[in-house]
């Protein structure tokens, strides 16, 4: 991936397409993980959420210790792990101001991201989710005010309207989450920036390490959402894909190649042994 900082064992390759807010402005410090963060979620998260706020919580803890300006590649794999689940997403850039106690804004994105000569994209980067109306901040804590609350990623629920031509989300006015004792305020990049995504080179060369990158985020995610405390809880998401891949994996082991670094589903072949089968194979229901 460009400026990749390269695979770690038994981690998932969160390569390296960079994002930062105005250049030179902030430290983006590293990602950091929380299993305590993704044991409370596990235990109380509605099944509407769970898989929601699980993918991006768990992409933060196993990119521990990652720099945190790599928004691009965080929503590019967590957009493909959404996919595995049945929940559509996009890459959305946004513009970024956080407001703090003492009524202080601070500007991280900007309203006319770009990429650079060097290949580092000038901005930040969001997932949208249409169906829930739903903003998904993966790298949310590479800026430094939101870091020191260690709350891992962001999510909400912004006012919106769908360009269905396109279907590209559209913000029509700035929106804040609260987040501790800050505001975070996100809003439209320039009309004429709202496309500085789509068919780029240097994210089309990497478009299957993403989806190879999402598939195994999804199979280690989906580890836990068949946990007995948990499935229960998963078979009553409204996401069909999800349920249906809970009902035909069953109670099979999932596995992890070591020479190529994917996680496979060993499902019964039928003859008394075992298929090693990458999620996005696993035999579903025609219209999943």
């Amino acid at each position: 991936m460009p400026k990749s900082r390269g695979r770690r064992p038994k981690r998932p390759d969160i390569g390296g397409s960079r994002g930062r807010g105005t250049p030179g402005s902030y430290d983006p410090g590293v990602l950091r993980g929380s299993t305590d963060q993704l044991a409370t979620l596990l235990e109380r998260a509605t099944p509407e959420v769970l898989p929601v706020l699980l993918l991006p919580l768990l992409w933060t803890t196993m990119a521990h210790g990652q720099r945190g300006n790599v928004c691009i590649d965080a929503s590019a794999i967590v957009h493909h792990a959404y996919a595995q689940f049945g929940i559509a997403s996009r890459l959305m850039p946004v513009s970024l101001v956080v407001h703090d106690p003492v009524g202080r804004a601070t500007s991280f994105g900007t309203t006319r991201p770009y990429w650079d000569n060097g290949g580092t994209f000038v901005g930040h980067v969001v997932l949208w989710l249409p169906d829930s109306q739903r903003l998904v901040d993966t790298t949310a804590e590479q800026f430094p005010p939101i870091r020191r609350l260690k709350l891992g990623p962001v999510a909400g629920r912004p006012p919106a309207v769908s360009d269905t031509a396109n279907a590209t989300p559209l913000l029509d006015r700035q929106f804040v989450v609260p987040r501790g004792d800050l505001l975070i305020e996100y809003g439209a990049v320039d009309p004429d920036r709202v496309g500085v995504l789509d068919e780029v080179p240097l994210l089309a060369d990497h478009r299957e390490a993403h989806r190879r990158a999402g598939i195994n985020l999804a199979t280690q995610a989906l580890e836990a959402l068949r946990s007995p405390l948990v499935v229960h809880r998963t078979r009553q998401t409204p996401y069909g894909r999800l349920v249906a891949l809970i009902a035909a994996i069953g109670d099979a082991p999932a596995q992890v190649d070591a020479a190529a670094g994917d996680w496979l589903i060993m499902l019964p072949d039928g003859r008394g042994g075992a298929a090693a089968t990458r999620l996005d194979e696993v035999p579903l229901p025609a219209d999943l």
